[in-house]
């Protein structure tokens, strides 16, 4: 059933003439559109809204979402959004809600977790995720991690130095040309205390811990590196250009201090 959706999903101009001269049959992208829009007012609304409940009575989930372009015609296309809510791992019922949205205004949050969620809310740092928490009583805000570390990735492979010392072809050669950079060190041992708490977060997840000794080993070993993390972000914020990837990864790693922390 799903290939012969596909076999008929208009992408590209000429990728179905074939068809369309085999069956002389011709159906527009926005027909097709109209079909799946359809279908789902017909059988999956109700199944996405009792999703949707469930979904707002977790203790904790983590929202993201995602820039799509969207055609409206020929000659005129407009920016939208796919909205992504996950279930945290503890979470007795797993769930993956997805969301369609023509702004990233506050309202984008009530329409994934509702006006009555009162627990743990996960995000990059958007705007309407702060809002949300600062007029909901209960909502405790978390950072993301991941997003830090994407951020901090990026800030070293945006770096012509690094690049260059990336393709040496040994490890002492590595070693001995980073000594003269000692700022960009200090920047490739923030990447590497981050890597060494998802390394603490996979352990966790593969001995399927429960919240005691969840918070008993990040008290334990995920604090002091967060705290190594932030001191050395400290020390070089200033030190890069501001428009540098390095400069805006650190700007964005102190900025979301407060949330980072909240992991702990």
């Amino acid at each position: 059933m799903i290939s012969d959706v596909y076999d008929i999903l208009p992408s590209k101009p000429g990728k179905n003439a074939k068809r369309d001269a085999e069956y002389g049959l011709y159906i527009s992208r926005e027909t097709m559109a109209n079909w799946f829009d359809g279908c789902y007012d017909l059988y999956i609304y109700d199944l996405n809204q009792l999703i949707q409940k469930d979904f707002s009575k977790q203790k904790y989930v983590m929202l993201d979402e995602n820039t799509h372009n969207i055609v409206k015609n020929k000659k005129k296309r407009s920016t939208c959004y796919e909205l992504v809510g996950m279930s945290g791992r503890n979470e007795p019922k797993q769930i993956a809600l997805y969301k369609f949205s023509r702004d990233r205004s506050c309202s984008i949050v009530s329409s994934m977790v509702g006006d009555h969620f009162q627990d743990v809310i996960q995000f990059d740092g958007y705007q309407a995720y702060h809002t949300y928490g600062e007029n909901h009583e209960g909502v405790s805000n978390i950072g993301c991690w991941a997003r830090v570390q994407v951020k901090i990735k990026e800030g070293l492979t945006t770096d012509t130095a690094y690049n260059q010392i990336k393709k040496l072809d040994s490890k002492e050669k590595q070693k001995a040309s980073l000594e003269g950079n000692p700022n960009l060190i200090e920047f490739i041992e923030i990447k590497e205390l981050i890597e060494g708490m998802f390394s603490i977060e996979k352990t966790l997840a593969k001995q399927e811990a429960d919240f005691d000794e969840i918070y008993k080993m990040r008290q334990e070993k995920s604090k002091p590196i967060m705290e190594a993390i932030f001191r050395r972000a400290e020390q070089l914020k200033s030190v890069f250009p501001k428009k540098n990837k390095k400069s805006v990864a650190l700007t964005y790693l102190l900025n979301q201090r407060e949330y980072l922390e909240g992991i702990l």
